[in-house]
């Protein structure tokens, strides 16, 4: 029994010595990992080096105007003493590149809306960034992760192809005067209606009173058809297509069926497609109680402060089974080239362009929703625009959890999916959808093709 209990002893001691082996050599192999990973990384050196009185010219190839680049680019030159940062017009297609580089300019930096993110690939024209973030020691965490996930999305192997230059945000706008004359209770700021409430005051809100007609709600105006008129749709996050395939599933997908339901709903209250309301933006003309629309539109230039003085935002509707998950955020890609000579400084324009005091400065203005997170951003947006200095602008605009992309496709811009066609017709949801399916797919079978 002695012998028997001295065994057991042996092989229990044993046991625990192979079991502190495993384990510490499994934490050697996680470390040697982690070493490798860090060996991996790629250093990248410029072929020159700019000085403040020879400063290193970095070429931006940009799809915009002029007049915007200078005001987002030129305070960098400002921070960074050694670089000179030069506007390059490009049209955001391939053949616009091409022609830049027929000029003999070879950008160092491209800004890309995410449906020329493809022909950039083709090009062979991106330089992915995670190698240039560890080496500068970016700090990535400050960056909104909606739109970084987003711009990962937009590249083939989810590599980080750039960085994003900033965003649009979304608001409930309503009219004082007209929910009082129909006497409605305002919208909560700090408590977003459902897309149901907002149907249901949308409805009460359309009719005649003193001889003028209203109606209670507006996606941006002239007709209600256009991209704002999908910010319902985009707060469930959903791509039309597969991203690899280019198969089209909005027939599989219940969310497109629940969003035309919910249209269909508001397409049908009187009025809604009335001639007036296709020809011009009832809201700013103080016919319609509410609309969607964008952050700046106070600053449109449609209506002076006192023109204003009775209207005001809140949050943009949700989905009562989703009451903290607003629209997706959406943003074009700054790209550090293949072809740039200087990767480092290149990259270093852009880290300046996302530092607290360039952001503060765009956001300031309301040129641009922030790319970043951090919260003297937020609470900067809007700050230089009268229309905006007294209204909470960080709870409206950033209370909202934004959704985030199941899988962005880019094959989604080959599909016909035409709200004016759906809002014109009384043709059934399932056959609306199919018919955009069929066709979509299509489109995309010619595009591949093509290629």
């Amino acid at each position: 029994m002695k012998r028997i209990k001295s065994h057991i002893f042996t092989l229990l001691l044993l046991f625990i010595f192979l079991a502190g082996c495993s384990e510490s050599t499994s934490k050697k192999e996680e470390q040697e990992q982690d070493d490798k990973s860090k060996k991996e990384i790629v250093l990248i050196e410029d072929e020159e080096e700019g000085t403040a009185s020879n400063p290193l010219t970095i070429n931006v190839a940009y799809p915009w105007g002029e007049e915007q680049f200078n005001e987002r680019f030129l305070p960098i030159e400002d921070a960074l003493e050694n670089v000179d940062i030069i506007f390059n017009w490009y049209d955001g297609t391939s053949e616009g590149l091409q022609e830049l580089f027929a000029a003999e300019i070879v950008p160092d930096i491209i800004i890309s809306a995410p449906d020329n993110i493809g022909p950039l690939e083709e090009l062979d024209a991106i330089y992915p960034l995670d190698d240039l973030v560890e080496q500068v020691g970016f700090d990535l965490t400050r960056i909104n992760p909606a739109l970084l996930s987003l711009v990962r999305g937009f590249d083939s192997e989810k590599r980080l192809i750039g960085l994003p230059d900033g965003t649009g945000l979304f608001a409930l706008y309503y009219n004082k005067e007209i929910f009082d004359l129909f006497g409605e209770s305002y919208p909560d700021p700090d408590q977003p209606l459902t897309w149901k409430e907002t149907m249901d005051l949308a409805r009460k809100m359309t009719g005649e009173r003193n001889n003028q007609q209203y109606i209670g709600l507006e996606f941006g105006g002239w007709g209600s058809t256009g991209d704002l008129a999908k910010v319902p749709l985009r707060e469930f996050g959903v791509a039309m297509t597969d991203a690899e395939t280019g198969n089209v599933l909005i027939t599989e997908k219940p969310e497109f069926t629940t969003y035309l339901e919910l249209m269909r709903d508001y397409y049908n209250i009187p009025g809604m497609r009335d001639q007036e309301s296709l020809e011009g933006d009832r809201f700013a003309q103080r016919t319609a109680a509410m609309t969607i629309h964008w952050h700046n539109y106070f600053a449109y230039g449609w209506g002076d402060l006192e023109y204003q003085e009775n209207m005001d935002i809140a949050p943009v509707p949700v989905w009562e089974e989703r009451p903290n998950s607003g629209p997706y955020l959406g943003t074009a890609a700054m790209v550090v080239t293949s072809y740039s000579k200087n990767k480092v400084t290149a990259f270093k324009v852009l880290e300046q362009y996302l530092s607290p005091e360039n952001q503060k400065s765009i956001v300031s203005t309301m040129a641009s929703g922030p790319a970043v997170i951090d919260p003297e951003v937020l609470d900067n947006f809007g700050v230089k625009l009268d229309q905006y200095k007294d209204r909470n602008t960080k709870q409206v605009y950033f209370s909202l959890e934004p959704a985030e992309f199941d899988n962005y496709s880019h094959y989604d811009r080959y599909v016909p999916f035409d709200l004016a066609k759906f809002a014109e017709s009384d043709i059934d949801i399932p056959t609306f959808l199919r018919e955009v399916k069929e066709e979509g797919e299509k489109i995309i079978q010619e595009a591949k093709a093509t290629k």
